[in-house]
């Protein structure tokens, strides 16, 4: 697994437990391009972005939640930033096949057959499998599959927010 760490001026960003197909489209390609990107609602300029890549095991939510993660990432993975953006591309587009399961997803998915969901359901999914982490790794945990299951294409998110 691959983690992201964006820094531009005042502006940062992280992003955490990424396949190599997904790090190659949302951030290397656009940076050895030298084309602005956006992520978390920013976009961010390759020519003024200083971007750090680690490889490290999948962190949990709970692993993530409170800023723990970049510390996390820091003292068990390694800095592979020189090698990711020297390199040719990392992977095909396609999503990675060796992924690991996450439960959160396959729940999600199981109960998206029966009809929409509400983001409050997702969170109560999150904290069902998860009970002793907290409200903020529940809200992330969530989030991260939404994003997931929208990027594949394989969930829409409505107007009516279900």
């Amino acid at each position: 697994m691959y983690h992201v760490d964006l820094r531009s001026g005042v502006h940062a960003a992280r992003a955490f437990n990424l396949a190599a197909g997904e790090l190659e489209v949302r951030f290397l390609a656009p940076m050895r391009a030298g084309h602005p990107f956006k992520y978390e609602d920013l976009e961010w300029n390759p020519s003024e972005t200083r971007m750090t890549v680690y490889e490290a095991e999948r962190l949990r939510p709970d692993q993530i939640g409170l800023g723990r993660g970049w510390a996390t990432v820091e003292k068990t993975g390694t800095d592979v930033t020189a090698q990711v953006r020297a390199s040719a591309p990392l992977a095909s587009t396609e999503p990675d096949a060796s992924e690991e399961p996450n439960p959160l997803r396959d729940r999600l998915i199981g109960r998206l057959a029966a009809g929409p969901v509400t983001l409050p359901e997702i969170i109560a999914f999150a904290a069902d499998l998860a009970p002793d982490a907290g409200m903020e790794a529940h809200a992330g945990a969530s989030a991260q599959v939404i994003w997931e299951l929208l990027r594949s294409g394989s969930v829409q998110l409505s107007a009516s927010g279900r």
